[in-house]
């Protein structure tokens, strides 16, 4: 049986990352309108949250993004969907430009969410080679007014879409109560106040900062959790190797997918002190289980607290403004929590979804 043609070719070299949970949030809706095919890496096989999504298992290793970028492009040449969207660049910005060029030559319109503006580490040469490749697109989907800011001063003319970034329920599997939550990770109070930093462990994310802050604040009735995988450069590496206090507790390494969801039931608050970023997955994490956050205003961060309930710290001086923080949310514990719940709608996927359909198709 022939089938449909594709409509949407969603595209992500990671079969295993933020990237690849975005793109299985969204995918189901974009169903809604015609045949999605998802190319990503093998280990997207895998994800406990792949569904009935159609997955063609292209991309390999990082050193062999260039072998794979000709499978795609023979791929793609061949299936021809009506419109490609891509969730990052797969090697480098620079490199990818003149693949992304070369399907253009080919009338095949081009699509990409821009997740993240510039590398988390960028180079001198990052924002001329970023902007090379976001102007080789038709069509733009920025996270905040303040991304589309940045892509619009690195010369793109081409439409940009503002949507906000949806919420991550593919974590939460079993539905678990803050009670649950804490009895399966075991060692936290039903009356303490959780504050969780979450995610990789690296210093630009303001790790550093918390762990003084959480220093600081024993004996208060607040459980302070890292958890996530030591991705801390060679100088930091120290601050995770030591003796925890009680109301410390460090879980470093990686988080298996469905453990993620006990310690967001778990928590009171998810605490993101980053330095610098376009966007977060883990506030997408948090949104989901309904948790107010306590954050910097970085990336979108600011834009969505415009409408998440959660508490702005000042990047002058982010241990001051997390003590602060986080003593009025043990505060005002119920009405953060409350005003949470009211607040998913606006991110859902099907609001979500509705909009890429409209701006890609229509």
């Amino acid at each position: 049986m022939k089938k449909d043609p594709i409509e949407i070719c969603v595209v992500c070299r990671t079969g295993d990352s933020g990237l690849t949970d975005y793109s299985l949030c969204l995918i189901p809706e974009l169903e809604r309108h015609g045949r999605v095919t998802f190319v990503t890496a093998t280990t997207a096989l895998k994800h406990p949250a792949r569904g009935n999504i159609e997955i063609v298992p292209i991309f390999r290793r990082m050193r062999h993004i260039y072998l794979d970028w000709f499978v795609f492009l023979r791929y793609a040449l061949t299936q021809r969907p009506k419109i490609i969207l891509m969730q990052s660049w797969l090697g480098f910005p620079f490199f990818d430009t003149f693949f992304i060029r070369f399907l253009k030559a080919f009338h095949i319109d081009l699509a990409i969410t821009a997740h993240d503006i510039l590398p988390h580490h960028p180079t001198p040469f990052s924002r001329f080679s970023c902007g090379l490749f976001f102007r080789s697109f038709d069509r733009i989907i920025a996270h905040s007014e303040a991304s589309k800011e940045q892509l619009l001063s690195m010369g793109v003319t081409a439409p940009i879409l503002v949507v906000p970034h949806g919420e991550y329920d593919v974590f939460n599997l079993d539905k678990l109560d803050r009670a649950e939550a804490r009895t399966r990770l075991g060692g936290i109070g039903n009356d303490e106040f959780v504050a969780l930093f979450f995610g990789h462990l690296d210093q630009r994310k303001g790790l550093a900062e918390f762990l003084n802050v959480a220093d600081s604040m024993g004996g208060r009735g607040i459980k302070f959790i890292v958890a996530g995988k030591d991705d801390l450069s060679p100088n930091y590496k120290g601050i995770l190797k030591r003796t925890w206090p009680e109301h410390i507790r460090a879980d470093v390494g990686h988080v298996p997918f469905e453990k993620v969801q006990e310690y967001f039931a778990a928590a009171d608050a998810v605490i993101l002190p980053y330095r610098e970023g376009t966007t977060s997955g883990v506030l997408k994490i948090a949104m989901a289980f309904g948790k107010p956050v306590i954050a910097t205003p970085v990336g979108d961060i600011q834009e969505t607290l415009g409408e998440w309930p959660g508490i702005l710290i000042p990047m002058e001086n982010i241990e001051d403004g997390l003590r602060k923080g986080i003593e009025k949310m043990m505060g005002q514990r119920s009405e953060y929590s409350a005003h949470a719940a009211e607040s998913r709608e606006h991110y859902s996927w099907a609001h979500i979804g509705a909009r890429y359909v409209d701006f890609l198709l229509n």
